[in-house]
């Protein structure tokens, strides 16, 4: 068992797995490249294919009058709630609500990504994926990794 202390509070970790540094293999890499790049391909094209039928969908209904004039109704709904919405926020009590959640939604979100780039480095280095929190619960992470375009600078 690993004893890890982070701050006031102690934070328990029981390790039976560990990640050995391995030979790089060009073959397995090789590999797995070609995997990834098929894979990348089968989703634009399963994205393309929805992005088609979602078009079909909507011109579907948008010919259809009965569903034309009860989008109408739901909009107009919608705005005379979104007037009284507005009415209510401009009172004074409102807004100071509405500013400290905005404070607290801020914080959530910093403190989650710390958490996320700390859990990140707690994996290289335990090569574990559960952490048992102050209370004692055994809590496990799931490692998410998106694919996006470089942006090009410069």
């Amino acid at each position: 068992m690993e004893n890890t202390t982070t701050g006031p509070a102690t934070t328990q970790v029981t390790t039976d797995q560990t990640v050995a540094p391995t030979a790089f293999d060009i073959t397995a890499y090789n590999a797995t490249l070609e995997t990834v790049r098929r894979r990348m391909t089968i989703i634009e094209k399963s994205k393309e294919e929805f992005k088609q039928l979602k078009e079909m969908h909507d011109s579907a209904l948008m010919n259809n009058t009965v569903y034309v004039e009860a989008d109408k109704a739901v909009k107009d709904t919608t705005n005379k709630r979104k007037l009284v919405a507005n009415q209510l926020i401009k009172q004074p009590g409102m807004a100071e609500t509405i500013g400290k959640m905005k404070t607290i939604k801020e914080q959530i979100k910093e403190n989650e990504e710390s958490l996320a780039n700390e859990l990140m480095e707690y994996y290289r280095t335990a090569g574990v994926t559960e952490i048992e929190d102050e209370n004692g619960q055994v809590q496990e992470f799931v490692i998410s990794i998106r694919l996006k375009p470089k942006v090009n600078t410069g």
